[in-house]
């Protein structure tokens, strides 16, 4: 299995497993909010106003939703 990276505008890149892989990491190096899990950082991700379409029932459904929108945005390639 390939694994999936994603660089963020800001030229940080991550790579992972999963969506979920890249999204834990995000997490673990953010400043301004590392947040409890990867839920609670996505979700102060959307609280800031970063992005609004971001949903899943589960923790991986909600990272792939999330590194999807950031790429959307034109936040991440």
């Amino acid at each position: 299995m390939p694994r999936e990276s994603i660089k963020l505008d800001d030229g940080c890149t991550f790579e992972g497993d999963t969506a979920l892989d890249i999204v834990e990491q995000m997490r673990a190096r953010a400043v301004f909010h590392p947040g409890r899990d990867v839920r609670d950082y996505i979700e102060a991700c959307v609280r800031r106003g970063l992005l609004e379409n971001v949903n899943g029932d589960t923790d991986a459904a909600l990272a792939v939703s999330f590194i999807t929108e950031l790429r959307r945005n034109g936040m991440a390639r």
